[in-house]
């Protein structure tokens, strides 16, 4: 049975998965979980991470950004659709984009907009 899932970026970052929201940890746990949604399916650099979790870089950034990863990866270890994978220069949060509220919304618009183009209003408001 697949799990349902929904991860949500626009207002409070949460995943719920069957109906419970997973602990997602403290606030640079959100942040990196944040900026790899924004830029799902992609790697993102470790050097990103870190400008974006601290205004100055602790001495050892490095490795707490890998012990953020890897009590992330624990944490969304019960949403297997989620892989938080290691690559050569930083990380990528690999996922179904439909799972992904920011997804959704930009597709809606795009609906709509094309609903506009085309004359057809009503489907522009239902989009």
């Amino acid at each position: 049975m697949a799990m349902d899932l929904d991860v949500r970026l626009l207002g409070s970052l949460e995943i719920e998965a069957d109906g419970a929201l997973l602990p997602l940890g403290g606030p640079r746990s959100g942040r990196l979980l944040a900026v790899l949604l924004l830029n799902v399916n992609s790697v993102v650099t470790t050097d990103r991470l870190i400008e974006v979790i601290w205004d100055r870089e602790p001495l050892s950034a490095r490795q707490q950004i890998h012990n953020v990863v890897a009590d992330l990866r624990r944490r969304v270890a019960a949403a297997p659709a989620l892989t938080l994978v290691t690559a050569r220069l930083g990380y990528r949060l690999e996922m179904d984009v439909g799972l992904l509220d920011l997804s959704r919304f930009r597709a809606a618009v795009r609906a709509a907009d094309a609903a506009v183009s085309a004359g057809r209003p009503a489907a522009a408001v239902t989009a």
